[in-house]
């Protein structure tokens, strides 16, 4: 029989914590079972929690609750348990709530994990979680959604109702910098011819890089991302046998790589007789991130024998369903530079802040008499036949009633999703913000100087590059 837990987050880091372990790659095949409605990466989801909260002004007492549903070993397939949650968080929390789940299959049984925001981001009210809501709302859900994929029904632990830290959760807590760094080197080898083109290839990565020496290696790199605590050293106990500044050597020159664009097929002439519409121009700023996209496709198209996870690359794919986002969102709204952008934003702001005003007054109208007497007779319609005397009489009280509302009653069906929508695009402004903000950084980056005894190296991300021993030229100078 499953067991299900509901733990609750007291504090800022263990929400980040349990956002991150759910997430884990290794435990949820390369993020292929993970699902939500927050977000695909840690500090997404997380910060998307958090957001709600500083909306509301409720960033005081428990952060979220984090719900554990585990079952026998070969009772239930990873399908079926991705199903489940999934139907669970969008029944029971809906829209409601910033949610994110993932199915976990590092172990012998299947088993998932839900973790969710303590403040609704629609009406701003903490969610509250008393002895006996299980049995009373949540286990229904999870009986019938049981039933319905041919499983035994759920057995709650009443045990591991109260909250506990995240320590016992955070298994290690390692980074990914290695991966990272490895995809980097990988990278770097295709697209250079000589080692001293691999240096620069690193530096315009944003690597600080050192030599050195090593008594059981010979000469070894030091590299070091923005962020990252310490340097990685290309050991062979740190990064791998082909990762070593020999191997680098050897394999450079063996992998060197094109990665050309897409191009557009050929399309034949035909004669037209009708009236010919003006298309539509893109501006640079919408071109730019259009860019990003050819960028990443043609970066991950072709595999690599020397890297250390091929799926680990997925979560860079899934960059470009976040970036088409963008680009269909510029181009929708015609925003053609950043100063539209931030125009926008101040409007979605205003906006958002009018929504919030306007649903706390509804909520005030909804405990109103008249309002309940109106709902009372809103049911009580639908269930009388059109054709009787009484549906007449009823609708006209109904309409009586609703003139006495002060603020009507289509505010009330309409204030909340269009308070959803406009933070759906709010959250969209800050990520075209965001890889606004990457791009700045890369092109304000300053020289890199790689120091080993009395040699010293220079990259500088102006001066041409050469391929096969000849200059390229500029401008045709």
């Amino acid at each position: 029989m499953a067991i299900t837990k509901i733990l609750n987050i007291k504090s800022q880091s263990n929400l980040h914590n349990a956002i991150e372990y759910i997430l884990k790659p290794e435990k949820t095949k390369e993020q292929l079972w993970v699902g939500g409605n927050a977000g695909n990466t840690t500090q997404e989801v997380y910060r998307t929690m958090m957001d709600t909260k500083q909306t509301w002004g409720k960033l005081d007492g428990r952060k979220g609750y984090h719900i554990i549903i585990s079952w026998k070993p070969g009772e239930c397939t990873e399908e079926k348990a991705y199903q489940i949650l999934q139907e669970f968080c969008q029944e029971y929390l809906g829209e409601n709530y910033d949610y994110v789940f993932g199915i976990h299959t590092d172990r012998k049984h299947c088993h998932g994990h839900i973790v969710f925001n303590s403040v609704n981001r629609v009406t701003g009210y903490k969610y509250r979680y008393e002895r006996g809501d299980w049995e009373k709302f949540m286990q229904p859900i999870t009986d019938k959604l049981c039933v319905k994929y041919g499983l035994p029904k759920l057995k709650y632990d009443k045990g591991n109702q109260k909250g506990v830290s995240y320590g016992e959760w955070k298994d290690g807590g390692k980074s990914s910098w290695k991966k990272m760094i490895r995809a980097d080197i990988d990278y770097a080898i295709s697209k250079s011819e000589t080692y001293e083109e691999f240096l620069e290839q690193m530096g315009s990565m944003h690597y600080q890089i050192r030599e050195g020496t090593s008594r059981e290696e010979g000469e070894i790199l030091s590299l070091k991302l923005p962020g990252q605590k310490k340097s990685c050293r290309t050991k062979k106990k740190t990064l791998g046998e082909t990762y070593t500044v020999a191997a680098i050597r050897e394999r450079i020159g063996k992998e060197w790589k094109r990665y050309p664009y897409p191009k557009s097929p050929k399309i034949k002439v035909c004669r037209s007789n009708g009236r010919w519409n003006r298309a539509y121009r893109m501006g640079g700023y919408q071109a730019s991130h259009i860019w990003d996209i050819y960028e990443i496709q043609n970066r991950y198209a072709k595999g690599n024998p020397y890297a250390a996870n091929a799926g680990s690359m997925r979560k860079h794919l899934l960059e470009i369903r976040k970036l088409r986002d963008d680009c269909r969102y510029l181009v929708r709204m015609d925003i053609r530079s950043r100063a539209a952008l931030e125009q926008r934003e101040q409007e979605v702001l205003q906006e958002e802040k009018r929504l919030k005003q306007q649903r706390s007054l509804e909520w005030e109208l909804q405990n109103h008499g008249i309002y309940q007497k109106y709902q009372e007779l809103e049911n009580k319609l639908a269930q009388i036949p059109a054709w009787e005397d009484r549906f007449e009489q009823v609708l006209d009280e109904l309409e009586s009633l609703q003139a006495q509302l002060p603020n009507g009653v289509d505010q009330i069906q309409t204030g909340k999703a269009q308070l959803q929508e406009i933070r759906q695009e709010k959250r969209l402004i800050r990520q075209i913000k965001q890889m606004d903000e990457e791009h700045k950084q890369i092109r304000a980056f300053p020289k890199q100087s790689l120091h080993s005894g009395s040699k010293e190296i220079r990259w500088d991300p102006k001066k041409p590059q050469r391929k096969g021993g000849k200059k390229w030229k500029r401008n045709g100078k």
